[in-house]
């Protein structure tokens, strides 16, 4: 029996290595291609043609959402699975909604992740064990709560939120908008809790999801 043809996308080297060894050590599956941003990904399925592409959400030229979706519509019968180092509701919805098949922590073991890709290849989902139990909470006993979008801040808000993601510190984040640093703070603790985000590298990713500052 052939094994399962897999192509990695994930910005760090470190990581990449760690499961290029592993899939080695295996005769199930066969690491042939990698990619180090999310047009590489692109590029290398659309060459190598995998079964399963290993996705990792936060990359540099397309994010993983954007990459997803992008395979998705290019290969419908691809098996796609997300590499996070985040156990957000936020960002597992986001990636199942744009199409992928499971959902991986990267804090998981190797042996949790071969159990993915083994679920995957047999037409399955899969989700880490760490996050099953609150993506079922938000979706199954609280349907109505959606994942936060930037409609939910105030005009002055967002305007905090680019700046924030931009890199700007709160004092001169301050004088652009010609209000004190106590405001600029208060302002990013009302969006941190509008959001249901928990920092500023939170913050500055849910600015690039939304389209709110340039990669």
């Amino acid at each position: 029996m052939k094994p399962v043809r897999i192509v990695l996308a994930d910005d760090h080297p470190l990581i990449r290595e760690a499961i290029r060894g592993l899939l080695t050590g295996t005769s199930e599956f066969e690491l042939v291609g990698e990619a180090a941003d999310g047009k590489e990904c692109v590029a290398r399925v659309r060459e190598l043609r995998p079964e399963i592409v290993l996705v990792d959400i936060a990359m540099p030229k397309m994010g993983g959402e954007q990459v997803t979706a992008e395979l998705r519509r290019l290969f419908p019968d691809l098996k796609i699975i997300a590499l996070s180092g985040y156990a957000d509701r936020q960002f597992v919805r986001a990636m199942v909604k744009a199409g992928a098949n499971a959902y991986v922590v990267k804090s998981s073991s190797g042996r949790e992740l071969i159990h993915a890709l083994r679920a995957v290849a047999d037409g399955n989902s899969y989700l880490s064990p760490e996050i099953t139990s609150a993506v079922m909470s938000q979706w199954g006993a609280s349907p109505s709560v959606g994942p936060p979008s930037p409609e939910a801040l105030g005009e002055r808000e967002r305007q905090v939120l680019q700046l924030v993601a931009e890199g700007h510190r709160t004092a001169k984040i301050a004088v652009k908008m010609g209000i004190t640093s106590a405001t600029v703070e208060s302002h990013r603790r009302n969006i941190m809790r509008k959001l249901r985000l928990h920092s500023v590298a939170d913050l500055t990713r849910f600015a690039l999801r939304h389209g709110m500052v340039r990669p």
